[in-house]
């Protein structure tokens, strides 16, 4: 009989990987890189998303990932043992972007003539198929090589649409961050008000983040329609090809006409009964 090996525990694994990291040097990182971009993750997931593959998106690829490891070796073992909440970490600048989270939030809502649309529709099917328009539209919006500074608590931003729609935004809580927002048509036939409490983390090579909180449209005639956001996946981000895409389900529900609508974003591919017992589907 072959000699059989034990295979090492993932604590084992961790503390190996650790060390690696903690003895890399910055110089090393392009070298490291270049040898995963020509062999990606296995993605069991599904496969929609907006690859990150420009000449321009993987120079400052390169540049980032370089800061991205000297954090890296500060932050210690916990990342790939525990995963490290990013709302409560100072990130390298390199990541962010030149406006807060309240201003990029407002981008969310630039397909603004659907709501438009929903209010000016006296059918509530089609005023709920509005609504969904505007909600998935507006997610394509969020998708950037950085992210927004966090507001800091009281901060606000207000603006005024082409069509004369006003929309004011404030910071009202600072742990946990949340942002919320008022969206008024001058007629009075519509607004959009919620909140949103972000969370994300970073485990491995992955980062999922979701915006938990109220979305809720009102309409004049008293009706309104409440729905839910995707959660979303930052793939590759230290190593390989980078990616973005949302998961997850969106439900919308409109309680005074008793119509609901639930949207699968970005599903896995089809399991067999027995697989299913052993991979289980989890939300960020």
């Amino acid at each position: 009989m072959g000699k059989t090996m034990d295979r090492p525990s993932s604590s084992t694994t961790s503390e190996a990987l650790v060390s690696a990291i903690q003895q890399l040097h910055v110089e090393d990182v392009s070298e490291l890189i270049d040898h995963h971009e020509d062999h990606p993750e296995e993605d069991h997931t599904g496969k929609g998303g907006y690859l990150f593959d420009s000449e321009e998106d993987k120079a400052a690829l390169k540049s980032q990932r370089a800061q991205l490891w000297s954090w890296l070796k500060r932050v210690g073992s916990s990342l790939y043992r525990d995963g490290i909440n990013l709302t409560k970490i100072s990130l390298p600048v390199c990541l962010f972007e030149p406006r807060s989270f309240l201003e990029r939030l407002t981008q969310n809502f630039e397909y603004l003539d659907l709501l438009v649309n929903a209010a000016n529709s006296t059918d509530p099917v089609e005023r709920m198929k509005y609504v969904v328009a505007f909600a998935c539209s507006g997610l394509c919006r969020q998708v950037s090589f950085h992210k927004p500074f966090n507001p800091i608590l009281g901060e606000t931003y207000q603006s005024k649409f082409s069509n004369g729609v006003e929309v004011y935004c404030e910071q009202i809580s600072h742990h946990p961050p949340i942002s919320s927002w008022q969206m008024m048509d001058p007629s009075g036939k519509f607004m959009f008000f919620g909140n949103g409490n972000w969370t994300a983390g970073i485990k491995g090579n992955h980062v999922k983040g979701r915006q938990t909180g109220i979305n809720c449209v009102q309409f004049a005639d008293g009706s309104t329609i409440n729905y839910e956001l995707p959660g979303i996946i930052v793939t590759g981000v230290l190593w390989g090809q980078r990616s973005i895409r949302y998961g997850g389900e969106m439900k919308f529900v409109d309680d005074k006409n008793g119509i609901t609508c639930d949207v699968e974003v970005d599903p896995q591919p089809h399991q067999s009964y027995i697989s299913s017992w052993f991979r289980s589907r989890t939300s960020p």
